[in-house]
């Protein structure tokens, strides 16, 4: 019987010292730290309202990318810092559910040191087609003084490498049930195409486009056999090294599990559907089409569950 992913428990997302943890920290640390610089401006500005509307954008503008390209040589770094910056609540909550939710099936996947070069690259290419597009003089003359920010294109670069490498996964959406992600991505796929008209977020939508093309990309040539992480992974043990793989294991002591049984019962079905979808793979298209850390995932998972 088929085994479905469950996103509805975040507190994994900040246990273990992995990439996703890490991504997930630094998000919140920004957009803590701007929250904070909005109070104490509203405090300072109580009486000028203006004044704190100008001065937030300004301190903002360095951290967030500008569509202008002498401000743009001026602050050389936005295009990578743009990616971990929100402002809004709801902006930075639903993102960073997105995050965690297809960034662990992506690192199940393909291990945890493609995550955050994906994440840069989708968040580069989303950075640089909304840039080309708004030089375009008719766009240009609207939205000059646009700043982008937001970790959408990233999340969304993803999302897209994840689907397309393995489309057939389900994923359980509140509400709704069991979801295909190759039917989740096209549905993000979709609602960007048809935003696009809107004026309101015209940037941000340019780049979820740009961050998708990024992860069809990533996931296209790792299906032929070349890695576009390939040369940041191996840049990355040359300065740090590797690091040991840490092992979580489940111990039973006096007191009980290490784990309450309702992180266990979650733990198990994601490993049921990880499971899953290689046999499913294998069945269509042989053993011989896994890839060394699906033959991994496939021994590990298989051992457990005798």
């Amino acid at each position: 019987m088929r085994r479905y992913y469950s996103a509805n428990d975040v507190r994994y997302a900040f246990m273990g010292g992995n990439t996703l943890k890490q991504l997930l920290i630094v998000n919140l640390s920004v957009f803590l730290g701007f929250f904070f610089l909005r109070v104490i401006l509203l405090l300072v500005y109580s009486s000028n309202p203006d004044g704190f509307t100008q001065t937030y954008y300004d301190i903002l503008s360095w951290a967030g990318m500008p569509m202008q390209a002498h401000q743009l040589l001026l602050r050389f770094y936005t295009p990578f810092t743009y990616m971990v910056v929100h402002t809004d609540f709801f902006h930075f909550l639903f993102n960073m559910l997105a995050l965690y939710v297809f960034g662990r099936i992506f690192m199940e996947f393909l291990g945890p040191k493609r995550l955050l070069p994906l994440y840069v690259f989708s968040g580069l290419a989303g950075a640089l087609l909304t840039f080309l597009l708004f030089q375009i003089p008719a766009l240009h003359a609207v939205f000059s003084n646009t700043l982008l920010i937001g970790a959408s294109a990233s999340i969304l670069g993803i999302m897209a490498a994840t689907a397309l490498l393995y489309p057939n996964l389900p994923l359980n959406m509140v509400l709704i049930g069991p979801v295909k992600l190759k039917y989740i991505a096209l549905f993000y796929l979709l609602i960007d195409l048809v935003s696009i008209s809107y004026a309101q977020n015209m940037g941000g939508h340019f780049a979820h486009l740009g961050g998708m093309l990024m992860g069809v990309c990533y996931a296209l040539f790792f299906k032929n056999g070349y890695d576009l992480a390939a040369g940041w992974i191996k840049l990355n043990d040359r300065l740090f090294g590797k690091r040991a793989k840490i092992r979580v294991r489940m111990t039973v002591m006096h007191g009980g599990r290490s784990m309450s049984d309702e992180e266990y019962n979650i733990r198990k079905k994601e490993r049921e559907a990880t499971l899953d979808e290689l046999l499913d793979k294998i069945n269509e298209k042989g053993i011989k089409s896994l890839t060394r850390r699906e033959r991994e995932l496939l021994d590990k998972y298989s051992r457990e569950s005798k």
